[in-house]
């Protein structure tokens, strides 16, 4: 088996557990979870009071910044995982399982 099957068999397999989590009711609940943590750390930062220190307003923004991209990276990446699993299926050999759960 060559160097690129067996990475597309890992893809394959990755991309297909990750279908399942976001099949099953759970991964909603996970976003909602997420998202809340995003909402949450927005509203620390609209509601600074006026005249707040600057390197505390940085803080709150960066961490505001970092909240909203991982929630929405996090989301990417997994779809992104899937979406190349599913291309990755139609990889054909003796050696190499059949997944038919895309």
């Amino acid at each position: 088996m060559t160097e690129h099957e067996k990475e597309s068999i890992k893809t394959l397999e990755k991309a297909s557990r990750l279908y399942l989590l976001v099949s099953q009711e759970g991964w909603a609940d996970l976003l909602d979870i997420m998202e809340r943590q995003v909402t949450e750390a927005e509203f620390r930062l609209i509601n600074l009071p006026a005249g707040i220190e600057t390197q505390i307003l940085r803080d709150t923004q960066a961490y505001a910044k970092v909240t909203r991209s991982f929630f929405e990276q996090v989301q990417l990446r997994v779809m992104s995982l899937i979406d190349a699993g599913q291309a990755e299926a139609t990889i054909t050999s003796n050696e190499t399982p059949q997944y038919t759960n895309f």
